[in-house]
């Protein structure tokens, strides 16, 4: 098994406006029964700013996926 790390960086926006205290987590998917496995997670900031990164020992190359938990204010939860 290799150690394989990844990091995602970015900012969110709700319409024109930053998206703050949105929980935002970074995954690696797996298939077969190899569970999915939460590399890291965290909030934006105030600005809608975030930065995640992690890591995981696998045998084939990870299937790294970033999972926003917002709706945005549109009325559909």
């Amino acid at each position: 098994m290799r150690q394989q790390a990844v990091g995602a960086k970015g900012k969110l926006l709700c319409g024109n406006r930053p998206a703050g205290n949105v929980k935002v987590k970074l995954w690696d998917e797996d298939d077969g029964p190899d569970p999915d496995d939460v590399l890291d997670e965290g909030y934006t900031d105030d600005e809608g700013n975030f930065q995640l990164k992690g890591s995981t020992r696998e045998l084939t190359s990870i299937d790294p996926v970033l999972k926003i938990y917002h709706d945005c204010d549109d009325g559909i939860k």
